[in-house]
């Protein structure tokens, strides 16, 4: 028995041994109301990297698409409004920044995801919005569909500077990502 408990915490202790100078495997940061992230032990679809805000029962999810890997990824969205929404509900994505609408997104290019029951806006809506986005003060999200309205309002305080350092992190070499299932993942 204590030959096993030894030989499983020095297994344990090798696993979680990186290299000096090594990538930390998870790294977060906060700005303003938005937190910027990068987690290389990959799951399965989830992206690598994200940046995310709450505001009350609603939230919202920016990441980039195409892969992590690629020098200067298309960034896309994900939209939890604060109100259910319908399953496979198609409706309109109305966009204001500072009160000023500055786009209308209707289906296709606003898709309802069954999996997280959640709203996914496509890349390059999105990379029109960035600019405004990137200089307001609040930004407001309005989804109208056969079953009302609802609009949600985030602060953009810190947005600019959380996507640049989420941003800034990549490209993410496909060689230094890990599988959830490795030691390395599951401390």
């Amino acid at each position: 028995m204590r030959l096993r408990a030894w030989t499983w915490s020095a297994l344990v202790a090798l696993a979680l041994t990186r290299p000096a100078g090594a990538e930390p495997i998870e790294w977060s940061e906060r700005y303003g109301d938005w937190t910027a992230r990068c987690d290389r032990c990959a799951v399965y679809e989830e992206p690598i990297c994200t940046l995310s805000i709450r505001s009350g029962d609603s939230r919202l999810w920016l990441f980039p698409v195409g892969g992590e890997t690629e020098p200067h990824p298309e960034v896309a969205m994900e939209y939890l409004p604060s109100r259910p929404l319908a399953f496979e509900t198609e409706g309109r994505l109305t966009v204001a920044v500072d009160g000023i609408t500055i786009d209308r997104v209707d289906h296709p290019d606003v898709l309802f995801l069954a999996m997280s029951d959640d709203l996914y806006i496509e890349a390059p809506i999105l990379a029109g919005l960035l600019p405004a986005l990137r200089g307001g003060g609040i930004l407001e999200l309005t989804f109208a569909d056969a079953d009302g309205a609802a609009t949600d309002s985030f602060p953009l305080a810190g947005f600019a500077e959380a996507l640049d350092a989420m941003m800034g992190r990549l490209p993410i070499p496909r060689s230094t990502l890990e599988f959830m299932e490795s030691a390395t993942c599951m401390n």
